[in-house]
């Protein structure tokens, strides 16, 4: 699994979703997300600009190029993981 698969599995586990919420707000098939998720296939840029607005997070954070800080990927509470992932 790599950096994006983690981030994204992450953040929506955070955020207390399932895969079928990201994939219906992403107009896309829960399969093609769980792709994602697992490695098995990377999303487009556009699906991945989709994801880092939802979250409101840099695009850099979310496919792992950052490491060291802290960002708020929670879009309803006060919630903040830290994301540590190197490149």
């Amino acid at each position: 699994m790599n950096a994006l698969s983690r981030n994204l599995k992450s953040f929506r586990e955070q955020n207390k979703l399932k895969q079928q919420d990201l994939a219906d707000i992403l107009n896309i098939t829960q399969r093609a997300y769980s792709f994602y998720e697992t490695g098995r296939s990377e999303p487009k840029i556009d699906i991945l600009l989709k994801i880092a607005e939802f979250y409101k997070i840099p695009l850099d954070v979310l496919v792992g190029r950052q490491y060291g800080n802290t960002f708020n990927v929670n879009n309803n509470k006060n919630s903040t993981i830290s994301i540590s992932q190197k490149f």
